[in-house]
């Protein structure tokens, strides 16, 4: 647009005039700037760009070269979509504007686009298998019309205990670890190609699957005799395996050790107890339990057991009583042990006497002659087995020491000195050995010794003329038991016992004890004749004593006799009459004798004044 004035010569105001002239220059359009790449698609780029200016005249198209191929698209807009790329290749656009006047100069290189196509869902999802904490899928490769996958992008549910929910595999498959064990899971799964912002579709989520791994060993195994009289059967039982993800089931058991030996499963299979009834008594068994899933046979825990049964019956052989021993030998046959060790008892009655490991036991210290009746039973870790038949048997001892050993005179010669004894004594026992034979002997210093056997207690009349002394002389008796024991003679203990024999008497009385009095010497003498028996053995001494006026004085003693003493030594007493008593004992080593007195008259009174005139 141009505007002017004009004004006449007066050059005034209102003497002036405006006019305007409307003038249109054109030229080509500027060189537009370069095309901005908007989208990518399938065979297609969506390209914009920024219109130029259009010199004059309105841009009327325009129009995109890409390159390399230099294929050409005229758009009528500042946006277009340029079809009929090749996917997969790498393009640049420039363009140009065109407008009345002709057309622009190109424009500078876009940046670089890519055509592309979203690739397919893949078809299907397989599961391929499962591990210990692990699943692991496959798929066929998606189908792409454009670039090729570049990787997969599979996502499970739920999102595992450790690590990613997300894994982008570059091939068809993948395995999630650190899974938990018994937890069901399930994927989806889409692709990716160069169009990494515009992956394929999910697939739908697959069915869900439960990862595991084999199970444990199960726990507390215990193989146990059942208690029965015949054995031959072991239960055993385990508390449940775990798991580890997957539900057992069954279980198994390993029998090894003996007949019977192989692998079994409990019925129902995952019952956790066994019964094992083909035991071999006193075999010992081994029972390896294992539990499986469906991902295999887990370890194996064991333990062993072995069977046994109540023992057989012994039968005693031997019973044998050794002659004078006191004692009592058996021997019987082994019992069957029926799978364990067996020991014996041997009873008396309810009494447990011995137990022993041996077929054949001594049994001492027993009365003789006494009947006791035995029976062995035998014992195993099962029990006690049935008892043998009993037995009676009467042991033997040596006999028994005679006692109350006695020695009695029965005939005496002069002053009773003995000339012959009876012997007896008490019974002593036989020690079960029947009838006893008394084997005696009697003795005594420098005499005998008389000896002899009996089946009595009593031996009378044995002579021991001459072997007594009137001072005394021991006897000595010696009694020894004997009896016969199949044919074996048995000594018993020898008893003695000492008896002191003697003879003699104490004297009889002195005779004829006379007392004359000499008054003037101032004594008294006693004389006596000797006792008429001296017992056998003489008078050693007399004894004697004085009394006056009642009153003992002075004793003494004296081999002879007669005694004189003074009066003085007796008391007699002066100026008075004493009555004077003589008491004398004859005496040896039996006694004394009895007393024999004799009196006196000792008179020592004043003579009397003659009367005056006498």
């Amino acid at each position: 647009m141009v505007r002017y004035r004009v004004r006449d010569g007066i050059d005034e105001a209102d003497r002036e005039v405006e006019g305007r002239i409307s003038l249109n220059v054109r030229g080509v359009p500027d060189t537009p700037a370069a095309p901005r790449v908007g989208e990518e698609r399938d065979k297609t780029v969506v390209l914009s760009w920024t219109a130029p200016n259009s010199r004059g005249a309105s841009i009327t198209s325009y129009r995109l070269t890409a390159s390399p191929g230099g294929l050409t698209k005229t758009c009528a807009s500042t946006t277009c979509t340029f079809d009929g790329l090749t996917n997969d290749v790498t393009y640049t656009f420039s363009v140009a504007a065109q407008n009345a006047v002709g057309w622009s100069q190109e424009s500078p290189a876009s940046a670089q686009a890519r055509p592309d196509a979203v690739p397919e869902a893949p078809a299907r999802v397989d599961f391929v298998g499962f591990g210990d904490g692990e699943l692991s899928w496959s798929w066929p490769d998606s189908v792409t019309n454009g670039s090729k996958i570049v990787n997969y992008e599979v996502q499970i549910t739920p999102s595992p205990p450790s690590g990613s929910a997300v894994l982008t595999p570059t091939s068809p498959k993948v395995t999630f670890t650190g899974l938990a064990n018994g937890t069901s899971y399930s994927i989806r799964v889409r692709a990716h190609n160069a169009l990494r912002d515009k992956p394929s579709p999910w697939t739908p989520s697959t069915g869900p699957q439960t990862p595991a791994a084999k199970p444990g060993a199960p726990s507390d195994v215990v193989a146990t005799r059942v208690a029965t009289d015949t054995g031959g059967q072991i239960n055993v039982t385990w508390d449940a395996a775990a798991p580890n993800g997957d539900r057992i089931t069954t279980y198994r058991v390993r029998v090894s050790g003996g007949p019977g030996a192989g692998t079994y499963s409990p019925d129902p299979g995952t019952s956790t107890s066994f019964v094992f009834k083909d035991a071999l008594n006193g075999t010992r068994y081994t029972f390896e339990v294992s539990a499986v899933n469906k991902a295999g046979e887990g370890p194996a825990a064991s333990a062993t057991a072995l069977t046994y049964g109540l023992p057989g019956k012994p039968t005693i052989t031997t019973t044998d009583t050794p002659p004078g021993e006191g004692a009592v030998r058996l021997a019987w046959s082994p019992a069957e042990r029926n799978g364990s060790e067996v020991t014996y008892e041997v009873r008396e009655g309810s009494t447990v006497l011995v137990t022993t490991s041996d077929t054949s036991v001594t049994l001492r210290n027993l009365a003789g002659g006494t009947d006791y009746t035995y029976r062995v039973v035998a014992r195993n870790d099962a029990g006690y087995g049935a008892p043998s038949e009993s037995v009676v048997a009467r042991p033997t001892t040596r006999p028994g020491r005679a006692s109350g050993l006695k020695i009695v005179p029965t005939s005496f010669g002069d002053f009773a000195r003995p000339t012959a004894v009876d012997l007896s004594w008490d019974p002593a026992s036989d020690g079960g050995g029947g009838t006893v034979t008394y084997s005696w002997r009697l003795s005594a210093r420098g005499h005998g010794p008389v000896e002899g056997t009996t089946t009595g207690t009593t031996v009378p009349g044995v002579p021991i003329v001459d072997w007594v002394e009137f001072s005394g002389t021991e006897l000595t008796l010696a009694v020894t038991a004997v009896t016969t024991v199949k044919g074996v003679q048995l000594l018993g203990d020898t008893e003695a016992d000492l008896t002191e024999l003697e003879w003699g008497a104490a004297p009889s009385v002195p005779r004829t004890v006379a007392l004359s009095v000499d008054p003037a010497r101032a004594q008294v003498t006693a004389t006596w004749d000797p006792p008429s028996s001296d017992g056998g053995v003489g008078v050693s001494r007399y004894v004697f004593c004085w009394r006056v006026n009642d009153v003992e004085t002075h004793c003494g003693q004296t081999s002879n006799t007669s005694v004189t003493r003074s009066f003085r030594t007796i008391d007699v007493q002066d100026g008075r009459s004493n009555a004077v008593s003589f008491i004398i004992r004859a005496q040896n080593s039996k006694g004394d004798s009895d007393a024999a007195t004799a009196q006196a008259t000792v008179d020592l009174s004043p003579t009397p004044n003659p009367a005056p005139g006498g």
